[in-house]
């Protein structure tokens, strides 16, 4: 599932993310309106923060972060009983927009040290060169892209271990 969604989303460019998650914010923020105060759907705007967090980038995230606490808070000030507990509310507001940011924090660092990891796997820590794992992905790349040309193509790969 997860590897569907990221193959869907790696492609796209940030204007389409960005539209899609402002899409799902306003979707849950209609529901928001048409629910009571009382009623919390804090946790469902996580994935459109989420989602811009690991495409595009921790600022955007922290922009949907704010965009998602506007919609809570324009969302419940139709309730009546509001009024009463304002001053809880907005208390209320700040430390879900505190969770939100904390994730963001959290999805961006972990999108910047899982790239940093891939990037060290694929090389030779003492040279600094490309090592055999990367050699095979992008021979794998080339042979997958193979079917396109007429021509037949042959591989033949010896490594040579312990020079």
């Amino acid at each position: 599932m997860m590897d569907r969604i990221s193959h869907f989303f790696s492609g796209k460019s940030w204007q389409f993310i960005t539209g899609f998650a402002t899409a799902f914010s306003v979707f849950f923020g209609i529901i928001d309106f048409v629910t009571n105060a009382e009623v919390s759907l804090a946790i469902f705007y996580l994935g459109p923060i989420c989602l811009v967090s690991w495409y595009i980038n921790k600022r955007a995230g922290i922009y949907f972060s704010l965009l998602s606490i506007l919609i809570v808070v324009a969302g419940d000030l139709n309730s009546t009983a509001l009024t009463a507990r304002t001053l809880v509310y907005l208390w209320n507001a700040c430390i879900t927009l505190g969770f939100y940011i904390f994730v963001v924090w959290i999805v961006a660092n972990l999108k910047e040290r899982l790239l940093k990891e891939w990037a060290l796997s694929r090389t030779d820590p003492l040279t600094g060169i490309a090592n055999a794992r990367h050699f095979m992905e992008k021979a794998e790349h080339a042979l997958s892209l193979s079917h396109l040309s007429r021509p037949s193509n042959n591989v033949c790969v010896y490594r040579l271990r312990q020079l």
